[in-house]
């Protein structure tokens, strides 16, 4: 067995006789970096979304969640919606989408759904605060929710009573829940894996 290892660390040692050249790469042109502002410093994106004007970046920064940079020229243009718990306030925001004049976050520490308004015009964008569906009264863990259709919310989390078995996703009217799902409502087994992360 020492023979036969003393042979292998011999062969695997040898050389071709070749030399290493470390390759050479061409300095193109010098990349540079500037931060505008340690206060726009974002740590930690929860989520993005994009729509045919501006990006809008989800993350707590300098006490606001909702960070709006233009599309064509990534121009930083304001940060919106404060941290808190009060009205229109999100404390730990799980989720972000903006559909048209429409952006909402789902906060998972309040278990609610906030809408805001968004009001465009050439130059500057208004982030409004309009409601909140609360899903506090559903059993379970709610981690993120989103507008299914017009007024029914899909839900994600660990969801029903302990004491039974608990379902990943629940279907909502805004008042209580009409469907749950042990996984998402897909045909085939194929398809699921696409919905891991909805």
């Amino acid at each position: 067995m020492k023979k036969l290892l003393g042979i292998l660390i011999i062969l695997c040692s040898c050389s071709s006789g070749k030399e290493y050249n470390e390759p050479q790469f061409v300095e193109k042109e010098e990349i540079r970096g500037e931060c505008l502002s340690d206060d726009l410093m974002i740590s930690y994106a929860c989520d993005m979304a994009v729509d045919d004007q501006y990006i809008y970046i989800l993350a707590s920064s300098q006490g606001k969640w909702v960070h709006v940079y233009d599309k064509s020229d990534g121009q930083y243009r304001g940060s919106h919606v404060l941290t808190g718990q009060g009205p229109g306030e999100v404390h730990t925001a799980s989720s972000l989408t903006v559909d048209k004049d429409k952006l909402q976050i789902y906060d998972q520490s309040q278990m609610k759904l906030l809408t805001y308004s968004l009001k465009k015009a050439s130059d500057s964008l208004q982030i409004s605060f309009m409601d909140d569906v609360s899903f506090s009264s559903n059993k379970g863990i709610v981690r993120r929710a989103w507008l299914f259709a017009d007024s029914l919310y899909l839900s994600d989390g660990q969801l029903g009573a302990e004491n039974k078995k608990q379902k990943r996703f629940q279907l909502h009217d805004g008042h209580s829940v009409i469907y749950s799902y042990d996984d998402f409502p897909v045909q085939g087994k194929d398809l699921e894996k696409v919905f891991l992360f909805p």
